[in-house]
């Protein structure tokens, strides 16, 4: 016990000396350094290899730590491939590729992980040679093709970047494409080798000779767009003949006119000729390839022409092919006659016997043309000669379009003159114009207008006088776009200040300019009367305008002037509360002349005529009128530059002093008029809901203005607008006095020309049509598209429905647009107005 005691104690002492000599105390001790190192990276080897599918491929994982130690960790890590199905990897490292393909091999320790990435490719087991011979001519080819198997089991496929060796060159050689050329006769094996693997074919050389090669068929011939299979039949020395078609090389001399593939299979690019050659090893031939194009199309000049009885007519047929080349095939081209009685024809030129209209055909390859020839035993009009005021509208998908001018002819086939336009080109004035013209003795003929400000390309027009050489109705007649208007020959004598005097009343449609419309621009029509002095001063006068759907009634017109040049071309001011209007003026006589704005936009853009009031009263205004009004251009919604136009068609009977009945479009009407509305002498106001009746709907409720020009005549301007259909708004044409009732069908006997322009299509027609005063109907149609024109017989007109008494009759009419059924509302034996049944057409009716 003593002894542990002391033992204790010395141990005390022996630690207190410690702690005095240290310095120290136990709390500022380090624990000695730890003796483990850390996994700081893993690296996998191989790095970055490339293995084939089907072989497998071991990987080491090797840890480097922060002592700068090492150790294969091969079978401690977590194996994992990004890519399963193309490779899978063991526990311990082993690779088994199945695809070709790219995987990346992870292995994992302790939140370590080294990657690689390995490349599988496709495992080659085996090359199969093939051919489509065994034995070969001497001076013959053959092609071999290498098929490569794989062992990731993907389908067979043609191996390139082979190696072909020939066992005896001197028997037969191989290209490093495979081509095998027979030399001499015996016997050789073909070689192909990749990546170590071979196959091979064997081949027999046949002993013959390659004498000559022939290319079949004879003459061979291709149409453009269309292919030709041409045959190479080799000829060899025993007399014995092979197709070598597939082993020859073809080539074509002209590339740009036929192309041939290695296997002889010519195709036509353009007409005309190439060479073909087929060479195998020092043997060729060649042949003469004819490249047809193929006939789309056939037009016929000139289109719808006439001539006296006996005289002739040349045509010409120009065939536009499917290469774009065209061609004069007048002359091979078959001719036909629709009625050889009247005429026969024989490589383009038509013999005339008898009075009345043929149908001449070309016909070539089963592609056919026809044009109209009208015979006639006399001349409506001999000449053309002196000056014309021309109008012209266009309505069509370029948008709205006008002009107004003066042309005189020579009487020779050309002319001159000056013309003011407003289109999408801008405001042109005082434009000089020339160009040509041709006039057939029916009263029909061409005006062909050079390019000028106003016409920038130039334009074609078609032309059919009637009223006695009156008056000519105008359509386009190109097919680049549609429009149309009148060419009325002009009095120089009222080419004075002098000749324009008195109260004029007018009528003017067009554009509003001033405002912004999304759905494009908005209609405007309005109708009037001026009082002129025959000085240049205008003292006042009253204007009626729907702009759009919006009304202003009995305006003032203010004082204003107009002026008047020696050559019928003046200026016209009409003022209102809404500003100032500038017009150019050509006068055709001192009771009519046709005005167009030509103030700059944003403005109003119009055509109109004015026309001279007859010296009366009109205060009790009766009689039964019939009447078309239609809109100027309207833009459908959200459909730009679309126009639509759709008449209103009928008749007015006016009973003094205020009662209205009649029909709008085949409805009957019933209502009330007031004359000399407002204290104007001549301005009335129709409206169709008159007193007792009941309108229930916006449709029923219809208010016009009108004036009147004569006893016989009113303009007539729309005032009201339906929600629904704005494309009725805002509206304006003329009324007529039936003059000659009751009518019948002895009514029509005689040519007339009919005018329609049909809006749905954008197509405009001329239409000289013979009644024979006892129902049957005859006649030419001359139609204008965009994209076409033609001239052809109306296909077996008809009358459906007698004209009425009160000269409403419905006609049936076949065009180049299809057929169709028309209303006619007849005012006297010479004239009316017409409408479409079902289409939104309408035109006019006059006497030649």
């Amino acid at each position: 016990m003593r002894l542990q005691t002391s033992l204790w104690l010395a141990a005390t002492l022996l630690t207190l000396n410690l702690i005095g000599c240290g310095g120290g105390s136990i709390g500022t001790l380090t624990p000695p350094p730890s003796s483990t190192p850390s996994l700081t990276s893993i690296s996998l080897t191989p790095s970055g290899s490339t293995i084939a599918a089907g072989t497998p491929q071991q990987f080491k994982a090797t840890g480097s730590y922060s002592d700068g130690s090492s150790k294969d960790l091969t079978n401690n890590v977590t194996w994992a491939s990004s890519a399963p199905s193309v490779a899978s990897i063991s526990s311990s490292g082993m690779l088994s590729p199945f695809a070709a393909g790219q995987v990346t091999v992870n292995a994992t320790l302790k939140s370590v992980t080294g990657s690689t990435s390995v490349r599988i490719t496709d495992n080659l087991v085996s090359i199969e040679v093939t051919g489509n011979e065994v034995n070969v001519n001497v001076g013959s080819t053959v092609q071999l093709t290498a098929m490569g198997t794989f062992q990731d089991k993907k389908p067979a496929k043609v191996l390139s970047g082979v190696t072909w060796i020939s066992s005896a060159p001197a028997i037969a050689t191989v290209s490093n494409t495979g081509l095998v050329t027979g030399l001499a006769a015996g016997s050789v094996t073909i070689k192909a080798t990749l990546s170590g693997i071979q196959g091979s074919l064997g081949l027999g050389i046949d002993g013959l000779i390659l004498e000559s090669i022939s290319i079949g068929p004879s003459s061979p011939a291709v149409n453009v767009g269309s292919q030709q299979q041409l045959v190479a039949t080799g000829h060899y020395n025993n007399g014995s003949t092979r197709n070598i078609s597939s082993s020859v090389a073809w080539k074509s001399s002209d590339t740009t006119k036929a192309t041939i593939s290695n296997t002889g299979v010519a195709s036509g690019v353009y007409h005309g000729l190439t060479t073909v050659t087929a060479t195998l090893g020092s043997v060729s031939n060649s042949a003469q390839l004819t490249v047809n194009a193929v006939l789309n199309t056939i037009s016929i000049t000139p289109i719808g022409p006439a001539v006296l009885t006996g005289a002739h007519q040349q045509f010409s047929a120009e065939g536009f092919f499917n290469d774009g080349s065209t061609s004069d095939v007048t002359a091979s081209a078959a001719w036909t006659s629709s009625s050889a009685s009247i005429a026969t024809v024989a490589a383009g030129k038509a013999s005339t016997f008898t009075e009345g209209a043929v149908n001449i055909t070309a016909t070539q390859g089963g592609v056919s043309a026809t044009t109209s020839l009208d015979v006639v035993n006399t001349a409506y009009m001999a000449t053309l000669n002196g000056s014309y005021a021309m109008t012209l509208t266009a309505v069509d998908s370029r948008g709205p379009a006008m002009w107004a001018g003066s042309l005189n002819f020579n009487g020779a086939g050309s002319f001159s003159g000056l013309e003011d336009c407003n289109t999408a080109n801008g405001i042109q004035q005082n434009v000089a114009t020339a160009g040509s013209y041709i006039l057939y003795p029916d009263g029909r003929g061409n005006i062909v207008l050079n390019a000028n400000a106003c016409h920038p390309t130039g334009i074609t027009l078609r032309f059919m006088f009637s009223a006695s050489g009156t008056m000519a109705s105008l359509t386009e007649f190109d097919g680049l776009a549609t429009s149309k208007g009148t060419l009325v020959p002009q009095n120089p004598a009222a080419f004075n200040l002098a000749s324009i005097n008195g109260t004029y009343v007018f009528s003017l449609r067009g554009l509003d300019g001033r405002v912004q419309n999304p759905n494009g621009p908005e209609g405007i029509a309005a109708i009037g009367m001026f009082a002129t002095d025959g000085a240049g001063n205008i003292s006042g006068g009253v204007d009626d305008i729907n702009d759009y759907g919006a009304v202003n009634g009995q305006n003032p017109l203010s004082a204003s002037v107009y002026t008047m040049n020696s050559n019928g071309r003046g200026t016209l001011q009409l003022t209102d509360g809404s500003g100032t209007t500038n017009y150019t003026v050509y006068v055709v006589d001192a009771t009519r002349f046709y005005f167009i704005q030509t103030d700059a936009l944003p403005a109003t853009a119009v055509l109109g005529i004015a026309e001279l009031q007859t010296n009366q009263s009109y205060a009790n205004v009766s009689g039964t009128f019939s009447y078309l009004i239609d809109a100027p251009v309207i833009v459908a919604p959200n459909i730009q530059q679309n126009a639509l136009r759709q008449g209103q068609l009928g008749d007015l009977i006016l009973t003094a002093p205020t009662t209205v009945s009649g029909t709008l479009n085949d409805d009957q009407i019933n209502g009330t008029f007031l004359a000399n509305a407002g204290g104007f002498n001549g301005r009335g106001e129709i409206d169709t809901c008159g007193s007792g009746q009941i309108c229930t709907q916006s449709s029923d409720q219809r208010t016009y203005f009108y004036y009147m020009v004569s006893p016989a005549k009113m303009l007539v301007l729309q005032a009201f607008w339906y929600n629904s259909y704005p494309q009725f708004s805002p509206a304006v044409g003329e009324a007529d006095l039936q003059v000659q009732a009751p009518y019948s069908v002895s009514s029509l006997a005689g040519n007339y020309v009919v005018q329609a322009h049909d809006a749905s299509s954008f197509a405009d027609a001329l239409m000289l049509v013979n009644f024979d005063g006892a129902g049957d109907v005859a006649g030419i149609v001359d139609a204008n598209y965009i994209g076409g024109m033609s001239s052809t017989l109306l296909n077996s007109p008809q009358m459906l429905l007698a004209p009425t008494p009160v000269g409403y009759t419905v006609l049936q009419l076949t065009t180049p647009a299809g057929t169709q059924s028309y209303y006619f509302y007849i005012y006297s034996d010479g004239a009316g107005f017409l409408g479409g049944v079902s289409t939104p057409l309408d035109g006019s009716l006059s006497q030649q």
